[in-house]
Order: C-alpha cells, then sequence, then structure tokens
C-alpha cells in the first residue's frame, strides 16, 4: 500500500512539472510572438520614415573637384542620391548647360540650368518627366517659386523639379528611381537649395568661375512667363 502511494506521488509529481513546463510555453509564446511583431512594425515604421528622407546632405558642396564634371551639380550629390558606381557627363548649348547621370549605360538623373524666356522655360526642356502628383515649393529669403510632378507608381517612378527666380531655372529629372536613395522630391528640393547661391543669389555657378549674369546670353532679356508646368 505505501509502495502505491509513493508510485501515485511520483507520478503526480512528474506529471505536475510536464503541465508547469505546457504552461510556461504556452505563456511565454505569445510574449515572444508579441515582441516579434513589435520589431516588424519598428522596422516597418523605421523604413517608412527612411523612404521620406532626402539622401543628399543638406550641406552645400564647397569643394571645386564636385564640379568638374557637371558645373553647378556636385557629383558627391548625386554619389548620394545613386552611389558610387553613377557616371556623369555635360553640354552645354545656348539653352542652357546640361547634366547626366548614368548607371551601366541607363540614364538615372537629367538637369539642366539656364533663361527662361516665351517657349523656353524649364517645363520646356525635352528630357522633363511628369508626374499625376504636383506641389509648389519656396525657401525662405528668396524670390522664387519651385515647382514638382511626381510618380511613385510601377514600373518606374519618376518626378521632375523646376525652380525659377526672375529668368533663372534650374530643373532636374530622376527618370528611374529603382536605383535611387531616399526619398525623390526630398532629395531634388535639398539638391535645388543647395543651388541657390549661384542661381538666385549672384554667386559664381561652381565649375564655371562665373555668375548666371555673366554667362548671360544675348537673347535672354528679362523674365518669362514660360515657367509653368505645360502637362
Amino acid at each position: 500500500m505505501v509502495l502505491l502511494v509513493n508510485c501515485c506521488h511520483k507520478y503526480v509529481a512528474r506529471n505536475a512539472r510536464v503541465v508547469a513546463a505546457v504552461a510556461a510555453l504556452l505563456f511565454w509564446t505569445p510574449i515572444v510572438a508579441c515582441s516579434s511583431v513589435s520589431r516588424g512594425a519598428a522596422v516597418s515604421a523605421s523604413t517608412s520614415t527612411a523612404a521620406t528622407v532626402s539622401a543628399v546632405s543638406d550641406v552645400r558642396p564647397t569643394d571645386g573637384n564636385d564640379y568638374l564634371v557637371c558645373p553647378g551639380i556636385p557629383e558627391s550629390s548625386l554619389k548620394e542620391m545613386f552611389g558610387e558606381e553613377v557616371a556623369l557627363s555635360t553640354e552645354s548649348s545656348w539653352r542652357g548647360t546640361s547634366c547626366r547621370a548614368s548607371i551601366e549605360n541607363v540614364t538615372v538623373f537629367r538637369s539642366r540650368f539656364g533663361f527662361a524666356r516665351e517657349g523656353e522655360g524649364p517645363w520646356d526642356v525635352p528630357f522633363v518627366a511628369h508626374g499625376p502628383t504636383t506641389s509648389e515649393f519656396s525657401f525662405s529669403g528668396v524670390n522664387g517659386v519651385g515647382e514638382a510632378q511626381i510618380y511613385n507608381g510601377t514600373p518606374r517612378g519618376h518626378g521632375t523639379t523646376a525652380f525659377t527666380c526672375d529668368d533663372h531655372y534650374l530643373v532636374m529629372m530622376v527618370s528611374d528611381a529603382k536605383y535611387m536613395q531616399g526619398d525623390l522630391l526630398s532629395n531634388l528640393r535639398v539638391m535645388t537649395q543647395n543651388s541657390l547661391p549661384w542661381l538666385c543669389q549672384g554667386q559664381p555657378v561652381p565649375g564655371l568661375g562665373m555668375t548666371m549674369e555673366e554667362v548671360r546670353p544675348p537673347w535672354a532679356s528679362g523674365s518669362s512667363s514660360s515657367v509653368r508646368p505645360s502637362g
């Protein structure tokens, strides 16, 4: 009889330990799951926040080597947007000075600065990419206005910003956002802001060594009304 009681006690004790272990497992599993969900939500929120931030530094590059290829457009800013493998080229004509950035022969960025006149404003530049999301922007203390057209859909996001002060303009376009770091509009806004000293405030264009007024062509005699999007 004593042996039977001892066996029963051992059986109950063993099963109590099993039940306790199972209860602990059931208790901790939801906590681990919740912890995983919380971490996932935090990562998602962090990714969402990062997606709306500019990859371009708002400290204007002053190293002259940054402008050896593209006057006015710093190479370091384009590398912040597109990576070290981006390749730059430029061309100048009576219409203005243009810059092109490519990755493996795919054009990912283009820009032009020049002077607006009727029929020759920034939104008349052939390479501009129009988009359904439009907005205006400006900068404190600067007499000028910027406009943006952005498309964030598939198969490729793209967009254009154009900033005009008097008849000076700078237009920039990203043709394929999948190659780009940071938010498209934020990137172009920061690059525009870094360009204001030479575009709107009379300082020499980096890489040219002359101001916008010193390179003004004979036909550019005043401000233009053709500075708004045509599509």
